[in-house]
């Protein structure tokens, strides 16, 4: 009898793994476009199988497509039909990827036409909630959406359980990416060309503290012209990466103007390297200077002469008391400008300034104007050149006064100002280090200068408190 059970237990197993062997061998399906005809309900009843889509030519869906684990769609095109309904027409979302995981998404075009009920949150072609290893690559997003606040996004990822997503290698047109939101952590995004994003090319946001976004990486893309942002990187994001990228253009809709930084990282454990930012309106980088966020290795180029280089805006808390609140600018090239660095608000920080290539700022290359009642910063290793015309009157570096009861710890060190010969040069007057700070420790700077009409070392008539000035020079005379 047990003998008789065995071989019916083997011929069983064997007859199962057959069986399910030939199931993995099924083709995936492909879906050829119908001639205008409604595609949605073949579409979503392939998925519902757990059948891969290879799309050829365009199809037309007027309702949301829910991807299940582990199916792949490739190639074709994908539009929005006249008779939308569901999260289509409210939100604008194609695909819908929720609680699955291992599903990859490959050289898709999407267009979309008029006719969204936008809500104005979660408004994107591709969502990805609460959902794992999602590879979003080599895509087309054809939105054709006008500069403003409304609009859809590419990609959004939300959610607590989502993670370890990828953005790779896409193209967008009129549309950005939502990278985290809601404790959506690990998303990687890179190669991805962003070209006239209605609003942000780049957005993640930690919603609270309950629901911090970790371990983000923007790498690599190149956004053109965005309307608002470059990238938006805020509130409770933790330890994101963005590295490698090549900003050109932000603040492009005239109503968001106001708001056109190219990086805005102001979460916290965060490092900005790397990346190449050109014509943005108000903030090349914006950091938040106590966040434990390091700048560095960044080149920075303003040939208007209205952007600040990079704003360390310390106008509110750390996120946490257990973050440190010591930052780092550091070995970044910044050409032109308003002022190239700028330390403001009024919350303590620790921050060192160090070895940053400063090139004729209009107005001022680092300013230093925080009422911060303790602080530490270090300014050391930059070289300030100065070799273009700039504002009547222009400050390499300057600080805002303080009183004698308060804790700012300043050091200045090792700097070095070069003012070259140029025609209209000697009609400005330049001051070198406008220092108004007490408590500062002036050590080891050099100043050189021509014809030009410089003030080595200004006070404005301040007379300072606990100043300590050692071996500092101008055209090689001790100051």
């Amino acid at each position: 009898m047990n003998v008789c059970l065995v071989v019916m237990w083997k011929r069983l197993r064997s007859a199962l793994l057959v069986s399910l062997f030939f199931m993995a061998l099924q083709p995936a399906y492909a879906a050829i476009a119908s001639n205008g005809v409604d595609d949605t309900d073949a579409l979503q009843a392939q998925l519902d199988k757990g059948k891969d889509l290879v799309l050829t030519g365009t199809l037309i869906i007027n309702r949301t497509l829910i991807v299940p684990s582990g199916v792949n769609i490739t190639g074709g095109t994908l539009v929005n039909g006249n008779n939308m309904s569901g999260y289509l027409l409210a939100n604008g979302t194609f695909l819908k990827f929720q609680n699955v995981s291992n599903s990859v998404i490959k050289n898709v075009t999407f267009k979309a036409t008029n006719g969204f009920h936008l809500t104005g949150w979660l408004d994107a072609v591709v969502l990805i909630k609460d959902a794992v290893n999602i590879t979003v690559s080599n895509c087309t997003f054809n939105l054709n959406q006008p500069y403003g606040k409304a609009g859809m996004e590419a990609v959004w990822i939300t959610g607590p359980q989502s993670s370890k997503n990828n953005i790779l290698s896409n193209k967008l047109k009129t549309c950005g990416i939502v990278y985290a939101e809601n404790g959506a952590s690990g998303t990687l995004v890179k190669g991805n060309s962003i070209i006239n994003a209605h609003q942000n090319a780049l957005t993640g946001t930690g919603n609270n503290a309950a629901c911090a976004s970790k371990d983000v990486s923007l790498i690599q893309n190149t956004i053109i012209n965005a309307g608002r942002m470059g990238i938006e990187d805020f509130r409770y994001m933790d330890g994101t990466t963005i590295a490698a990228n090549k900003i050109k253009g932000t603040g492009k809709s005239i109503k968001e103007r106001v708001d056109g930084m190219g990086i805005s990282c102001v979460g916290y454990n965060s490092k900005v390297t790397g990346n190449i930012i050109e014509d943005a309106q108000t903030y090349c980088i914006e950091s938040g200077g106590n966040h434990h966020i390091l700048i560095a290795d960044n080149t920075i180029i303003d040939n208007e002469l209205t952007a600040t280089g990079i704003m360390s805006n310390v106008t509110s808390p750390p996120p946490s008391s257990h973050i440190s609140n010591n930052s780092i600018t550091r070995n970044n090239t910044i050409k032109g400008t308003y002022v190239a660095i700028a330390v403001f608000g009024n919350n303590p920080l620790n921050l060192s300034i160090e070895r940053n290539n400063i090139q004729n700022p209009s107005s001022k290359g680092i300013d230093i104007t925080s009422t911060a009642v303790n602080y530490q910063i270090t300014v050391s290793g930059n070289h300030f050149i100065f070799s273009k015309a700039g504002k009547d009157k222009r400050t390499a570096l300057s600080t805002y006064a303080a009183t004698p009861q308060v804790n700012q710890l300043l050091t200045v060190a090792n700097n070095i100002l070069s003012y070259n010969d140029e025609i209209g040069m000697s009609k400005n007057t330049e001051y070198g280090f406008f220092i108004t700070t007490n408590y500062v420790t002036f050590t080891h700077n050099i100043v050189s200068y021509h014809k030009q009409k410089v003030y080595p070392f200004f006070t404005n008539g301040v007379k300072l408190v606990g100043l300590k000035a050692i071996d500092n020079t101008a055209n090689g005379v001790k100051l």
